[in-house]
């Protein structure tokens, strides 16, 4: 991203009443994501109406700085960790019986760079809820 978009995505981010919205979430399940072959080990969220309106405002910001639309479902998560074995052993975990409550105390937008194999993430900004 340049700078620019950088300073007017933040700018816009600011924007999103982000108080008015629960900040409540409910874990369901811990599984591989986005599917079982994956190397990414997640808790699954259950996609509330805040977090749905979250998302869209979110989307409309990345839209507004030049970055087009994943058209992909979303499908909130929190990433525990990653496997770098691709022929890592195979796991099944079940649904939790009863949710995981837990609370979304703020929005970190993190860039990520790709180099030499590894992928660096770095803090850009942070909305406090």
């Amino acid at each position: 991203m340049e700078p620019e978009q950088i300073n007017q995505m933040n700018e816009d981010l600011k924007e999103i009443n982000l108080t008015s919205l629960s900040r409540s979430i409910d874990l369901t399940s811990i599984s591989f994501f986005p599917n079982e072959n994956s190397q990414v080990l997640s808790a699954i969220v259950k996609p509330s109406s805040h977090l749905k309106k979250l998302h869209e405002e979110v989307e409309k910001v990345v839209i507004n700085v030049g970055f087009g639309s994943e058209l992909k479902a979303y499908r909130p998560h929190i990433t525990l960790g990653r496997f770098k074995d691709k022929d890592r052993p195979q796991y099944e975990f079940g649904i939790f019986e009863e949710p995981l409550k837990g609370k979304a105390k703020q929005l970190d937008v993190f860039e990520s760079e790709f180099d030499k194999g590894k992928t660096e993430y770095t803090v850009l900004e942070s909305f406090e809820f």
